[in-house]
């Protein structure tokens, strides 16, 4: 019966983000959060903090690059934090074997999606343009292989 009154521990990164905030503000009563407030390109101090952190029950990764036409970012650095950390930080927690832990989340975005005049639906055609939008779609095939 304790179990089920202990409220969930989640750990986020990218914390410092418009929708991480909005999220941790509205279920701030609900759930207990731990930020994870380095860059997620640093696998080492990743692994560190889970260790330290090893009683998590979800994660949920916030953090990415973002590239817009005004900030052009380099496609490789882009594809590497967007993708290959994003897969790193699941391999890690993966790896500490957390006796607690139930589900990891990546977030996507719309610019996985081909523009369209519609409303975007899941099964919507999926055909980025930008490199924001390609290394996600990448991240999201990856999960779903």
């Amino acid at each position: 019966m304790k179990d089920i009154l202990k409220k969930k521990i989640i750990g986020i990164s990218g914390y410092n983000s418009f929708l991480a905030k909005s999220f941790s503000k509205k279920y701030k009563d609900k759930f207990i959060f731990k930020k994870y407030s380095k860059d997620i390109n640093d696998h080492i101090e990743f692994d560190k903090w889970v260790k330290k952190n090893n009683n998590l029950n979800y994660f949920i990764n916030f953090a990415g690059l973002i590239g817009s036409s005004s900030n052009k970012r380099n496609t490789k650095e882009l594809f590497q934090t967007n993708f290959r950390s994003a897969i790193m930080l699941a391999d890690i927690i993966n790896s500490n074997r957390l006796n607690t832990f139930k589900y990891f989340l990546m977030l996507s975005t719309s610019h996985v999606f081909k523009k369209s005049n519609y409303k975007l639906i899941e099964k919507s055609i999926k055909q980025p343009k930008s490199g924001y939008g390609k290394s996600k779609l990448k991240l999201e095939n990856k999960i779903l292989t």
